[in-house]
C-alpha cells in the first residue's frame, strides 16, 4: 500500500498483491485488455480502481508523483505470484478451505471442467470463479463441503471478491500451468 498526501488528506493507493483484491485485479485486467487512443488512460482507469481518487484529481498530479505512483504498482500484463498456498481463509466468520497441501494444487475433474466453462462464458469473472471453485465452506468439523452448484459458486463469489490476490495467487499459477502445459479437453 502507498499513501500520498494530496490536498492534506492521505490517500492510500493499493500497490501489491498483498493489497489487490480480485475484484479490482478483475478490472485492471479489463482495463489492459482494452484499446486506448492515448496509453495514460490506462494508467489513469488503474490508478481510480486501486485508489478512491477520481480521473480529475489523478489528471492534476504532479507528473513526478503520478510517476512514483505508477513504478509502485507491482503490476503488469504477466503474473508474477510467489507460488505459495492459502489453503484456509475465513471472510465475515465463514471458514473456507482448500484440499492444497500448502505447496501445491491438483485441479480434479470438476474443478477444471467447471473453470473450462465458466471462463469460456464469462472470462473477465474467471479469477473470481477460480476463487469460488477452489475455496468452498468447511462443516463445523472442519471438512470441506464440497457443493458445486451454481447457487453455491454464486454465492461463494460474492463473499470472497473482496479477498486478496496475494491468496489467490498460487492457485492462479497452477492454473496458468495446466493450460500452459496440457491440451483442454472439450
Amino acid at each position: 500500500m502507498k499513501t500520498i498526501k494530496l490536498d492534506n488528506k492521505d490517500v492510500a493507493i493499493a500497490t501489491t498483491y498483498d493489497d489487490i483484491t480480485i475484484s479490482q485485479f478483475q478490472q485492471i485486467l479489463t482495463i489492459y485488455n482494452k484499446e486506448y487512443d492515448f496509453g495514460i488512460d490506462r494508467y489513469i482507469e488503474t490508478i481510480e480502481v486501486l485508489s478512491d481518487l477520481k480521473r480529475e484529481e489523478i489528471e492534476q498530479l504532479d507528473l513526478d508523483l503520478f510517476e512514483e505512483i505508477i513504478h509502485s504498482i507491482e503490476i503488469n500484463e504477466a503474473f508474477d505470484f510467489e507460488k505459495k498456498f492459502i489453503n484456509e481463509i475465513e471472510v465475515d466468520g465463514v471458514k473456507f478451505k482448500t484440499t492444497s497441501d500448502g505447496n501445491s494444487y491438483k485441479f480434479n475433474v470438476k474443478e477444471m471442467f467447471m473453470i473450462q466453462t465458466l471462463l469460456t462464458r464469462k472470462p473477465d469473472e474467471y479469477i473470481n470463479d477460480l476463487a469460488a471453485i477452489v475455496f468452498k465452506e468447511v462443516d463445523e468439523d472442519g471438512k470441506i463441503i464440497n457443493d458445486y452448484s451454481i447457487e453455491a459458486i454464486e454465492k461463494r463469489k460474492e463473499m470472497l471478491k473482496d479477498i486478496k490476490m496475494i491468496t489467490l495467487g498460487g492457485y492462479l499459477m497452477s492454473l496458468s500451468e495446466y493450460f500452459l502445459n496440457r491440451k483442454n479437453v472439450k
